[in-house]
């Protein structure tokens, strides 16, 4: 009886040890299971971030290259401005006053046209009259700021011309440009250029065509800044250019070859007036 009894009792807790066990045996299963996962992300996390290190270091090598190379275009435009003062590491309008200075270095009287874009683009003659001929233009510029760039940048320096022509006001035609201080501007250059050349000729601007860019520009400005000009000629005993007739243009405002052939025909045969030789002297 003690003995059956015993089994009875030890039966109950047999069963439930085995439940025990088998809870814990799914338990480490799940645990493991979920375990597993959190390694193979982290195997996965652990690619990603060693791909990631590969990436940066790529860029850091081509950052090192890219700063190999700026160093090496700064030797060379360290050199480049050794050799050529007018080349690399400088701006457009520096190159272009080292130009129009070194020409007239090694020109003797010449005649000097000072003006802007429509001058610089201009195809000169060599020489008018036996004279050489030197272009000047700059452009961009109003007489005010032209006047800056002789007083601060050594524009024109030492000049000793035989005739000089100022063809300058265009880009005060402009819309977003005042017309209040043109005179002014106008007669302060002068005041510069004039001790620096035997004779002055004044030439007005040439009118303004529909075209792509006339949009900037304000029409009836043309007529004013031509009597203003005429005006300072007439005042200073100036000969004065206008420019009458068709004058075509590429964009409204710079000259076609046509419009240039007027152009030039206008302001040679004032300089060839003024120096008495035939129109047969431009060459």
């Amino acid at each position: 009886m003690k003995a059956k009894t015993v089994a009875l009792l030890t039966l109950p807790s047999l069963a439930l040890g085995v439940l025990i066990l088998l809870y814990v045996g799914r338990t480490h299963a799940k645990l493991d299971h979920h375990f597993q996962a959190f390694a193979d992300r982290l195997l996965q996390h652990s690619a990603r971030f060693a791909a990631i290190d590969q990436k940066l270091d790529r860029l850091l090598g081509q950052s090192s290259m890219v700063a190999a190379m700026d160093q090496q275009l700064d030797r060379l435009v360290q050199q480049s401005a050794l050799l050529s003062p007018a080349d690399m590491g400088n701006s457009r309008v520096d190159t272009r006053i080292f130009m129009i200075n070194s020409q007239l270095h090694q020109a003797s009287a010449p005649v000097v046209i000072v003006g802007d874009s429509i001058t610089e683009a201009a195809l000169l003659p060599s020489t008018i009259c036996e004279q050489a001929v030197v272009n000047a233009g700059i452009g961009g510029t109003t007489p005010g700021l032209y006047a800056t760039l002789v007083r601060t940048k050594g524009l024109l320096a030492d000049m000793k011309a035989k005739r000089l022509v100022v063809a300058l006001g265009t880009n005060n035609a402009q819309r977003s440009l005042s017309l209040s201080q043109f005179e002014a501007d106008y007669r302060g250059l002068l005041a510069i250029l004039v001790p620096q050349a035997e004779k002055v000729i004044l030439a007005g601007i040439p009118p303004i065509e529909d075209g792509a860019n006339s949009q900037y520009f304000d029409r009836s400005r043309v007529g004013e800044i031509n009597r203003m000009i005429e005006d300072i000629a007439i005042q200073q005993g100036l000969p004065f250019v206008a420019f009458t007739g068709a004058m075509p243009t590429v964009d409204g405002v710079h000259m076609s070859p046509d419009g240039y052939r007027t152009w030039l025909g206008s302001i040679a045969g004032a300089v060839n007036r003024s120096l008495a030789c035939g129109l047969s002297a431009v060459q």
